[in-house]
């Protein structure tokens, strides 16, 4: 494989038979992925004893097993989603939110909801497009503080900014992101969005 390697060849895929079956196919993975160049490592597999090894394959760096492991525990992890109010997110609401999910075990969804329709036109000249540009670009910078405080804490963290009233974007939230267990908020943000969810609703005072 070195000598392959050092020919250009950088993409090198495990096909069988079924290699799963296979003696000593970590240790074959483990090695090739050792390989100076060979910077893409896949298998073709039916799947059947793939539980059995995946972590193990991952760990020894077949990427499409790790990208694959990586997907599966995001779609598990239970969630909170933490919507941020006109203000952002407030430091009560950041350090309420931080505290649940390390005791629940959970990621946070940290979301920002574009204003839209007359209120939003009422506020400035500009397009819809250029609005949710700015609004986009205002929040990430703004959300900044609080993926810091998460990351510092050892908690999965991502922001969304989705455009249209509270309570549509959390219902699209709801279709698409797997495993929500319930919506933290701002009391005042509870009261004027009067949005409706299919999980818990939970509200934090200022």
């Amino acid at each position: 494989m070195r000598a392959a390697a050092e020919l250009g060849i950088t993409k090198v895929r495990l096909t069988g038979g079924e290699p799963l079956v296979r003696l000593g196919l970590v240790d074959l993975v483990s090695s090739l992925a050792a390989v100076p160049g060979v910077d893409d490592l896949s298998m073709t597999t039916n799947g059947i004893l793939l539980p059995r090894y995946a972590t193990a394959l991952a760990e020894a760096g077949l990427q499409d097993v790790a990208q694959d492991i990586i997907r599966r525990e995001i779609q598990e992890r239970p969630k909170i989603l933490v919507v941020g109010g006109k203000d952002g997110f407030s430091s009560p609401l950041v350090e309420s939110a931080i505290g649940l999910a390390k005791r629940v075990a959970c990621e946070i969804v940290a979301l920002n909801c574009v204003p839209t329709g007359t209120e939003a036109r009422k506020r400035s000249s500009a397009s819809g497009e250029e609005l949710f540009k700015d609004f986009h670009s205002r929040a990430s910078t703004a959300v900044q503080l609080f993926a810091s405080r998460a990351a510092e804490e050892g908690v999965h963290f991502r922001h969304v900014v989705k455009q249209g009233t509270v309570g549509s974007c959390v219902r699209e939230l709801e279709n698409e992101v797997s495993r929500l267990s319930f919506v933290l908020t701002e009391s005042d943000s509870a009261q004027q969005g009067r949005f409706e969810a299919s999980i818990p609703v939970f509200s934090v005072n200022k």
